[in-house]
């Protein structure tokens, strides 16, 4: 073993000095950490010794270089190695992409990520990046926001100029994961609990505890954590599966739960990539034929067109289609040519269960030529879809 590379890297040390000089060791330590898991300590035995033996400063190191609050430890520098090489570790840098890749990393490193990400979800401003590189919008738009609301206004203000890019990146992706995994919605979960129940029981998987603390030596529960997160999907499959009965006209939701869901269509209408089940069964298509347009629109066009030879694609647009039948302000391609006639005509109807798009149809003598050609449009699209004409 390379004592003087362990040496160097502070492993042993007790530190003190200026808070710029701790980063620095701290830095050095967490490398000579990953390079001893690597390259010297491969197997289990040897991997809780050295937890046992220099846990204090690797906990310091990753809670200063790596965001704060998540429990990560020695048994997962694996994924940090395989996912992250290339990040420079601080201001959260390898936390954020570890979140980037939660769907590929070890069970372990997915059930600490997941117990940070419902943290972050109650008390936005542990979130290190999001705080951090959305300052100013915060501040600007968001200051007088309940604390857990912090996501959902930065979100309503994705648009604003004075957004930056990263933040908006940041944004997204937060979005991202809050949108397809109910399971980090509480008003969803609390919203929807009957709905859930009733068409979406399949859906839901008992063996996804993970609230309890694990054993992170790996002493007493051994591969308990494989079973622990073996269903990452039921999240989305849960918002999927009540999202498919919104757009279906023969399911009635309640109430309250289809606020929640309109909720996670608006959102999800901020970016393609929000709405992760329709990006990844169509990015083929969203990278080769609908650069430089609105996406969705390119997919209602390419489906009408008989051009979308995907059948997971098509169920997937077919789903956003009647999405937007159902609720007007999901299909952006109608609602920025109809809008004026909606706030005229049918401004006073309750949204979300089709009723302003009849209004509107009612409405047809009265409305610009413009909103009379997009609803025409629209109708032949609602019949390739077999959609319950209005």
């Amino acid at each position: 073993m390379n004592w003087t590379y362990a040496n160097k890297n502070g492993l042993g040390s007790t530190w003190y000095g200026p808070p710029s000089m701790i980063h620095h060791m701290a830095n050095y330590t967490i490398q000579g950490m990953i390079h001893l898991v690597t390259n010297e300590f491969t197997t289990p035995e040897r991997e809780r010794k050295l937890g046992v033996m220099l846990w204090p400063e690797w906990h310091f190191g990753v809670l200063l270089l790596y965001g704060g609050h998540l429990a990560i430890n020695h048994l997962i520098t694996r994924d940090i190695r395989r996912f992250c090489w290339d990040r420079t570790p601080g201001n959260a840098e390898i936390l954020d992409c570890l979140k980037d890749n939660h769907a590929q990393v070890s069970p372990k490193c997915y059930a600490k990520l997941k117990k940070r990400q419902k943290l972050d979800v109650v008390l936005p401003e542990n979130d290190f990046s999001l705080i951090s590189k959305c300052a100013s919008v915060i501040q600007n738009f968001c200051s007088n926001e309940k604390k857990q609301n912090m996501l959902s206004c930065l979100g309503r203000n994705a648009n604003q100029g004075q957004m930056s890019s990263i933040c908006r990146q940041i944004v997204y992706h937060r979005l991202m994961i809050f949108n397809t995994d109910a399971r980090l919605n509480r008003g969803l979960i609390e919203n929807c609990h009957q709905d859930i129940s009733k068409w979406c029981n399949s859906e839901v998987a008992d063996d996804d505890d993970d609230d309890k603390d694990s054993d992170d030596d790996d002493t007493n529960n051994k591969d308990n954590n494989d079973v622990v997160v073996t269903n990452r999907d039921m999240g989305g499959r849960i918002i999927g599966c009540l999202r498919a009965k919104y757009a279906d006209s023969t399911a009635t939701l309640e109430s309250q739960c289809v606020t929640e869901l309109i909720d996670v269509i608006q959102t999800s209408k901020l970016d393609v990539k929000i709405d992760i089940k329709l990006y990844q069964s169509c990015r083929k298509q969203l990278d080769t034929k609908c650069t430089g347009m609105d996406k969705e629109d390119c997919l209602k066009l390419l489906y009408q067109r008989g051009q979308l030879n995907d059948d997971a694609c098509r169920e997937q647009v077919k789903r956003i289609i009647r999405e937007g039948q159902m609720y007007i302000y999901a299909d952006q391609a109608l609602v920025a040519v109809c809008q004026t006639d909606v706030l005229k005509y049918c401004n006073d109807i309750p949204i979300g269960s089709g009723k302003q798009l009849q209004c509107l149809l009612n409405m047809r003598d009265f409305i610009s030529n413009q909103c009379q050609n997009m609803l025409k449009q629209r109708q032949e699209l609602w019949g390739e879809v077999n959609v319950y004409q209005l």
